[in-house]
């Protein structure tokens, strides 16, 4: 009978070699392996708020081969939402795959995690239809991320107009983020106040991102901007601007396009859309407008304890490798939909 794990060090060299045996382009950190063990020790007596993030997990049948590997991470700011982050299956593993997805969804559940999501590649179809036929995760929405192409950048907006966010303002940001959801996504796509706050000591090896606000002269928010160093010279914007103003996207887009070639001149400038924004059809037609290409389009799904699961379905049974972490929009090639 299949056994299930926390990962550690001891279990690094099978796990390494189902994974290279699926996809000999991907690694597992030796390192954070030996790191995670050390703080591994004091796990299981941690309430959710303290427990370590990422976390790993693994299958194990009964000739001691590792057949799954899963990785889970908090969304920062919010203890109670849970990505699952990677996901390695051996071939003919789809039954240790939904056994290792459902126990750390119960694990962490009766810990207090209340919703657990996974973004997928529009493209792998394998590992969409694993976590909605087998596991209960729905597809919720899209989120799409387009390469800037030259355009003018003559704007009524300057960079000067933006004003870094500070903690003492995240309940107004939080509050303006989640107006700016469609209704009937609010429920579980809705972020927490912490998760708008920036930490008083950044970590070194996180990915570099920083947070705005741009105010009205009422001084309510007229957008939100979060941009991300996606490497040394490429950046990702997430901008937001609510229904009423959104014809002012477009405007205020190029002032912070402006600004980040300013820093880069020669980078790649990456335009987050997600499509469960009450204006995302809108600033979809801007950004074709402009001549912008999709390079990724990634399916949101979602699973958490208020949803009733899907009918099981019978589906295909080949290896498995998903890697959310891996920043596939950087990819040279553009992505297309498969037919």
């Amino acid at each position: 009978m299949a056994k299930i794990r926390r990962f550690n060090i001891s279990h690094f060299k099978k796990v390494q070699k189902m994974v290279s045996s699926i996809s000999p382009d991907e690694k597992i950190s030796y390192s954070g392996t030996i790191l995670g063990g050390l703080l591994d020790i004091f796990q299981d007596f941690m309430p959710l708020a303290l427990r370590k993030s990422p976390e790993s997990y693994i299958v194990i049948n009964e000739n001691n081969d590792v057949k799954a590997f899963i990785t889970i991470e908090v969304t920062k700011g919010n203890k109670h939402k849970w990505f699952v982050k990677q996901l390695f299956l051996d071939k003919n593993s789809f039954d240790e795959g939904k056994q290792l997805i459902g126990y750390v969804v119960a694990k962490y559940g009766a810990l207090g995690a209340d919703t657990f999501c996974v973004l997928i590649d529009e493209n792998d179809e394998t590992s969409a239809e694993l976590f909605s036929k087998r596991c209960g995760f729905r597809l919720c929405s899209r989120e799409v991320v387009w390469h800037a192409s030259d355009i003018d950048l003559n704007s009524t907006y300057k960079w000067a107009d933006f004003c870094k966010l500070s903690n003492f303002e995240a309940k107004k940001v939080a509050d303006f983020y989640n107006d700016a959801i469609l209704p009937h996504f609010r429920f579980s796509l809705e972020q927490d106040i912490d998760e708008f706050k920036s930490p008083i000591l950044k970590n070194p090896f996180k990915k570099y991102s920083q947070k705005f606000v741009l105010k009205n002269n009422d001084k309510s928010i007229l957008a939100y901007l979060e941009y991300h160093f996606v490497n040394p010279t490429d950046f990702l914007i997430d901008l937001v601007v609510t229904k009423p103003f959104e014809n002012e996207y477009l405007p205020i887009l190029k002032a912070v396009i402006s600004h980040l070639k300013e820093i880069v001149p020669n980078g790649n400038i990456f335009v987050l859309n997600r499509n469960y924004m009450t204006s995302a059809k809108s600033f979809e037609d801007v950004l074709y407008g402009c001549g912008f290409e999709k390079t990724q389009i990634k399916m949101l799904l979602v699973k958490d304890f208020y949803k009733p699961l899907k009918t099981e379905e019978p589906i295909v049974n080949p290896a498995v490798i998903f890697n959310e972490i891996t920043p596939a929009f950087m990819l040279g090639n553009r992505l297309q939909k498969s037919d």
